[in-house]
């Protein structure tokens, strides 16, 4: 499967493998770098879910079927899947990623 990056910064993370984002420890890159081959792995949307190290998730029906992938504990990717009429997935598109905030304790 083709993955595309909509985010600059996530394509730089991919290819540079001397970069990593200012928000991000080692471990979320490489755990970044893992997710990339297991989505390169996928033929079938229906696949990403087989997959349970990769722990996706469906953000929102209205969301036009958006997903997220976690990469940490704070860092979650966000992604959605063109498919073709016969169900193969075209390409995973990387759209950004979130880092989650903590919330405070009253």
């Amino acid at each position: 499967m083709t993955v595309v990056f909509h985010d600059v910064v996530l394509r730089r993370a991919a290819e540079d493998h001397d970069f990593c984002p200012a928000e991000w420890s080692l471990e979320v890159l490489a755990t970044y770098r893992r997710r990339l081959q297991q989505l390169d792995a996928v033929h079938l949307e229906g696949d990403l879910h087989q997959i349970r190290s990769l722990g996706v998730r469906v953000r929102s029906a209205s969301d036009g079927g958006s997903l997220t992938i976690p990469l940490g504990k704070q860092i979650v990717l966000e992604v959605h899947v063109e498919s073709a009429t016969n169900g193969l997935a075209v390409r995973v598109v990387l759209d950004g990623f979130v880092v989650l905030r903590k919330e405070k304790s009253a």
